[in-house]
């Protein structure tokens, strides 16, 4: 299986994530144009690939949990 990569823009921070089938692991790094890029998290997706679930819809789905996390966190922030 071959590693994938997806990243989106949400305001002024790009989330990217790096999803490596041969660990089970999914990276999640944060770029922002003001502090650069960091590493965020590594969350396991293993469970989900030996369950048959292809590697491009878990990195999605980690994608799409860090956009939402990220989006909650920017609107707490406003408040």
């Amino acid at each position: 299986m071959s590693t994938v990569s997806m990243q989106v823009t949400v305001s002024r921070t790009t989330i990217q994530i790096v999803a490596v089938p041969d660990t089970g692991m999914a990276n999640i790094f944060i770029v922002d144009n003001n502090d650069g890029s960091h590493q965020l998290q590594v969350v396991p997706i293993r469970q989900y690939l030996r369950a048959g679930t292809a590697v491009e819809l878990a990195a999605s789905h980690v994608l799409e949990f860090a956009v939402a996390a990220i989006e909650r966190h920017m609107h707490q922030q406003t408040h």
